[in-house]
Parts: C-alpha cells; sequence; structure tokens
C-alpha cells in the first residue's frame, strides 16, 4: 500500500495520496471511536451489575429484618394466653406439638420480592431453597420455627458474606424444609 501511494505520488498523482491519508486517518478514528464505545459499554454493565446487587441486598435485608419480626410474633403468639372450653386459660406454649402460628404473608412476601430480583443463577436457586424452607417450616412446631428464623438470617448473612457457598444455603434450607415436614408428619400420627 505504501509502496503504491510512493508511485502515485512519484507519479505526480497527489490526489491519491490525499486520499489514501484521509482513509487511513478515517480508519484510525472508527477504531479509537469503537474503543472507546467499548469501554462506555463496560462502564454501563458494570454499574448495572453494581445497582442489581444493590437490590438484591436491600432486599435481602428486608427478608432479614421481615424473618427477625416474624420470630417475635410466634413467640408472642406462643405465649399469648387464650380462653380454653372450661373457661380457664392456657397459652400454645404448653402444647408442644403447637404448628402454624400467626398468618405468615408478609414473611412469604418477603422471600419472594428477593426471589424476584434474583438475577444470578446461585441467587436464584439459593432464594428458591429459602423460599421452600420458609413455607414448609409453619408446618413444623412453632416453638422450634422461631428458634430456626434466627439460624435462617444467620445463614443468609453467611451466604452472602461468602463465609458458606451457595451449596452449604442450599443445603441447610433444604435440611430446614424436611425436618418440618418430618414434624408435620411426626405430630399427625
Amino acid at each position: 500500500m505504501f509502496v503504491w501511494l510512493k508511485i502515485q505520488t512519484s507519479a505526480g498523482n497527489p490526489d491519491a495520496a490525499l486520499f489514501i491519508a484521509a482513509g487511513i486517518g478515517a480508519l484510525a478514528a472508527l477504531v479509537a471511536a469503537g474503543i472507546g464505545v467499548y469501554g462506555i459499554f463496560r462502564v454501563l454493565q458494570r454499574e448495572q451489575k453494581e445497582r442489581q446487587e444493590s437490590r438484591l441486598n436491600d432486599a435481602l435485608a428486608t427478608l432479614m429484618t421481615v424473618l427477625a419480626e416474624r420470630a417475635v410474633e410466634l413467640n408472642e403468639w406462643l405465649n399469648e394466653a387464650r380462653p380454653t372450653l372450661l373457661g380457664g386459660s392456657m397459652n400454645y406454649r404448653s402444647n408442644p406439638d403447637t404448628t402454624g402460628g400467626p398468618n405468615d404473608a408478609r414473611m412469604q412476601s418477603a422471600v419472594d420480592v428477593a426471589w424476584m430480583i434474583a438475577r444470578e443463577p446461585e441467587d436464584v436457586r439459593v432464594l428458591e431453597a429459602i423460599g421452600e424452607a420458609t413455607f414448609m417450616m409453619k408446618r413444623g412446631r412453632a416453638v422450634w420455627q422461631a428458634a430456626e428464623l434466627g439460624v435462617v438470617i444467620g445463614d443468609i448473612r453467611k451466604w452472602r458474606n461468602r463465609t458458606i457457598t451457595a451449596d452449604e444455603c442450599v443445603a441447610a434450607m433444604n435440611a430446614r424444609r424436611q425436618f418440618a415436614i418430618e414434624s408435620e408428619t411426626a405430630i399427625a400420627t
């Protein structure tokens, strides 16, 4: 190419040399623009990932707060005096086989919101396991539920801090779900 340019300029055709020089300049400008666009794309992509991570962290913080509130509600519910058919009163804590508890819609909604916000496959898998475990926990004894919710909060924190892996968190949630199912079966028999 440069040989042709030298031949053209020595042959007295300066327009060809200018044309080629302009073409090379335009090509260099296109390459520089492409590099700039790629850089902007990468920055925007990183910012979007950070915003997504922040939204998930906010949803998980809300979930952890709601789980703690649920544990308090369960303890209050267990200790609340209830009238008996014979005119006395008792509380649910006196019956170790009490299951259920007050309405848990707020807890389930907080789990669902965090699950919907999650985008990374690992996050989705963990939140699915948390959702299934917390949904099934109400089938277990209420005293166990109240105590176990604090452990669920701890597992979520450990998972986000990378103290435990996603697989370990999922396994812990699956164990809770299974325990609740087995408890329900044991109580029913």
